[in-house]
């Protein structure tokens, strides 16, 4: 199933807080070579991500993004789609 993910950062990282970015990285490389992100892209100037996520379910997609550090840490959410095929070309037939 074919997921698209949109982060919003809730509020900036404080000094000291340096260490979830790092963290957040990591933690995104390992879902991408575990197939589950498909593609990485950033909001056009903005550090905020938009990913093509690969999963069973919307609810797989949700726990996994839901253990980043910067979400667990109160940091950003990601508002989360269902993607399917367009349905409008069928009237065309």
């Amino acid at each position: 199933m074919k997921i698209l993910a949109i982060e919003n950062e809730l509020c900036p990282l404080m000094l000291g807080e340096e260490v979830l970015l790092a963290e957040q990285r990591k933690a995104m490389y390992a879902l991408y070579l575990h197939g589950y992100i498909r593609e990485m892209n950033q909001k056009e100037n903005s550090n905020e991500m938009i990913l093509i996520m690969e999963c069973v379910s919307k609810r797989e997609a949700e726990n996994y993004l839901a253990k980043l550090p910067l979400v667990r840490g109160g940091k950003s959410t990601f508002e989360i789609y269902v993607m399917e095929p367009y349905a409008g070309f069928k009237e065309l037939v």
